[in-house]
C-alpha cells in the first residue's frame, strides 16, 4: 500500500535554531492565508525564551497579522491570560502545572506541528509537515481543549 502523503520532519538546534522556527512559522502562517493556530505551552518557559512574548501575553506579530490561536497553557502564576484574550486574537484555557506538567511548546498550524525544547543550554525544535499527523495532533488538542474546561 502507498501511503497517501510522507511526513517531511526538520530539526533545529541552539538559540538560532528555535528563534528560526519562530519566525518561520509566522511567515508560513501568513502566506499560507491561516487564520487559526493551536497550541499547548508551558508558559514559564515561552516567556523564559521569548521576553517580548512574555510582555505583551502574546506573539505580537500573530496578533497584527490577524491570526486567532486557541491555547492550553500551564503557568506558576496560575490562569494569567482570560482579561487579556480577547485583546490578544485568542481563546485560552489553564491548567494546573502540578497536575499536567507541560514542558516546552507545541503548536499545530495547518499541515505542520512544531514541537519545541526550550530548557536547558541547547534548546531544540522539531516541524513535522504532515496533513495526517496534523489532523490527529488536532483531535488529540480538541479532546485536550474539552478536558481543560474545568479548570477555567
Amino acid at each position: 500500500t502507498v501511503p497517501k502523503q510522507t511526513a517531511s520532519v526538520r530539526f533545529y538546534e541552539g538559540v538560532e535554531g528555535v528563534r528560526t522556527i519562530h519566525k518561520l512559522y509566522l511567515e508560513e502562517l501568513r502566506k499560507a492565508g491561516h487564520i487559526k493556530v493551536y497550541g499547548i505551552s508551558n508558559t514559564d518557559q515561552v516567556g523564559a525564551f521569548f521576553p517580548d512574548i512574555a510582555a505583551n501575553k502574546s506573539n505580537k506579530d500573530r496578533v497584527a497579522l490577524g491570526i486567532k490561536s486557541q491555547f492550553i497553557y500551564t503557568n506558576s502564576q496560575g490562569p494569567i491570560f482570560k482579561d487579556s484574550d480577547a485583546q490578544m486574537n485568542r481563546e485560552s484555557r489553564f491548567v494546573p502545572i502540578e497536575k499536567y506538567p507541560i514542558q516546552g511548546d507545541l503548536s499545530i498550524e495547518g499541515d505542520k506541528v512544531i514541537i519545541l525544547n526550550l530548557q536547558g543550554n541547547r534548546p531544540s525544535g522539531v516541524v513535522i509537515q504532515s496533513a495526517d499527523l496534523a489532523q490527529t495532533m488536532l483531535a488529540v488538542f480538541n479532546l485536550t481543549w474539552e478536558a481543560a474546561a474545568k479548570y477555567n
